[in-house]
């Protein structure tokens, strides 16, 4: 029993020599030979936030341009508007001087006015002209009449005479007619484009 003892006891040493001869080597890496392996170390991953800042030197261009422009030409006096600012259609984006505007417009005012002053003395003219050659149209007619009651020889010639004074005075008459109407159209067409001259759409 004494060598069944010794036995036992033996084994127990050899067995836990080869413990602690394992466990000492679990705390060490393994040596690698030289061109063999790497050796890989694993680590725990962690969610986070990376924060990264960037800063950039340059120009910004719009995405899209739109040019300006008044009704009228003008000094601006005001901007209602600053860069940058979302604008509505209809939306007042400027204020314009209007003094050149409103000079422009009391001249073409004038310039209209003397058109119409020039129209009315022209028209009477031509009236008096239209008048003068119905009254000797008139006095050519009686004329013709007053010869033909007297039936002598040179009645025959004045009253061919006075036929062809009347035919002339009847063109005269026609002309002077056509003329006003040409005459009041010119002066009313150049007091239109003198207005419209002033106002610069």
């Amino acid at each position: 029993m004494k060598q069944t003892r010794t036995v036992s006891v033996l084994f127990l040493v050899v067995f836990l020599g080869l413990g602690v001869f394992s466990l000492s080597g679990c705390g060490k890496k393994p040596a690698i030979p030289m061109g063999i392996g790497e050796y890989y170390e694993s680590i725990e991953v962690e969610t986070g936030k990376i924060t990264e800042y960037t800063s950039y030197v340059g120009y910004t261009h719009p995405a899209k341009e739109t040019t300006l422009s008044t009704e009228l030409p003008g000094v601006i006096n005001q901007i209602a508007v600053k860069v940058g600012d979302s604008v509505q259609k209809g939306q007042l984006l400027t204020l314009v001087d209007t003094n050149e505007m409103d000079v422009n417009y009391q001249s073409a005012s004038s310039s209209l006015e003397a058109f119409g002053q020039l129209e009315n003395a022209t028209s009477s003219t031509f009236d008096a002209q239209i008048e003068m050659a119905k009254n000797k149209v008139q006095q050519a007619k009686i004329a013709v009449d007053m010869a033909k009651v007297d039936g002598d020889g040179s009645a025959e010639k004045q009253l061919t005479q006075m036929k062809m004074q009347i035919d002339t005075l009847k063109t005269q008459l026609e002309r002077a007619k056509s003329g006003l109407g040409t005459k009041e159209q010119q002066l009313y067409q150049n007091g239109v484009n003198t207005l419209l001259a002033s106002k610069i759409l």
